[in-house]
């Protein structure tokens, strides 16, 4: 049996294979004593290669020999509680998936399952310059690559501009001196912001005296005034049938503003810009809600 004035945690892989949906032992370094809580995410050694764990519990003892340690923490918030790990311990008794699938719930949203690297600079450009004694050496190839990227860069990106070896090496030299550390962290997902063209009325508009309008620019104002002064481009076209340069017109007339502006991607529909409200169960969906909470 190890020592029982170690700490050893209790995790589960995050893996759909069943032979894996339980929890395994590894030894809590010193060096991670307080930064492992239950609900961490934790990097451990798992069959010849680095595998992403969730924290579930701690034991003063076990009786496995040979524990390995865990190797890093993810940088994130502990992704659940001892009430919140009850819940997935329902979900996955309910819904016969595996632990690691119900604790896939509880990711934050915008996180996805995968991990990078991170290689940053403890102390100032100045202060790491003068702790390399190479700057020819791996150390100080390392230094000058961080510091052209503003001191932080993905450590797959800084193996790609200096080959695998050398920036091993080279960070491994840096970490040493005190100068750069690792963080290991949640990808984002890449999808960029949606956008589209507004185009909305200015304070000149909604006054009697315009100026002589044609036909079509006089249908674009009515529509505009009709729908609070604001509407998407490609939906005032659809419905005047006014053409790009009928917009166009109309903002060097000084009646109309087009900007782009950032959308969501799933807005909730309201009507007359009235905030959203809480949406109410229909009575099979409240029969739901009661069970699960009863259950709970």
């Amino acid at each position: 049996m190890e020592t029982a004035h170690k700490r050893y945690a209790e995790v589960v892989i995050d893996s759909t294979v069943s032979e894996l949906d339980r929890p395994f032992h590894y030894a809590v370094p010193e060096r991670l004593s307080g930064s492992v809580e239950v609900g961490s995410l934790v990097l451990v050694p798992f069959s010849n290669r680095l595998a992403m764990a969730y924290v579930v519990g701690f034991t003063a003892s076990t009786d496995a020999p040979n524990l390995k340690e865990i190797s890093r923490v993810v940088d994130e918030p502990p992704l659940f509680d001892f009430d919140s790990m009850r819940l997935c311990r329902w979900i996955a008794d309910h819904y016969l998936c595996s632990m690691s699938q119900a604790f896939r719930l509880v990711m934050p949203p915008g996180r996805s399952r995968r991990v990078k690297q991170l290689v940053e600079l403890t102390a100032g450009a100045s202060g790491a310059v003068d702790a390399v004694t190479d700057p020819g050496g791996p150390a100080g190839s390392a230094l000058e690559t961080l510091l052209g990227a503003g001191g932080s860069m993905e450590m797959s990106a800084l193996k790609s501009s200096m080959g695998a070896g050398p920036a091993g090496v080279g960070v491994a030299a840096l970490e040493e001196l005190g100068v750069a550390g690792r963080r290991f962290v949640l990808t984002r997902p890449a999808a960029s912001p949606r956008s589209r063209l507004a185009v909305k009325l200015t304070d000149l508009a909604p006054g009697e005296d315009l100026p002589p309008l044609s036909p079509r620019q006089g249908d674009v104002v009515e529509h505009l005034r009709a729908s609070g002064g604001l509407d998407s481009r490609s939906s005032l076209i659809a419905a005047t049938k006014a053409s790009s340069s009928t917009l166009k017109s109309l903002e060097a007339k000084g009646l109309v503003e087009i900007s782009v502006e950032e959308t969501l991607r799933r807005p909730r529909l309201t009507s007359g810009g009235e905030a959203p409200g809480t949406p109410t169960p229909n009575e099979e969906q409240a029969a739901a809600v009661a069970r699960v909470v009863g259950r709970m």
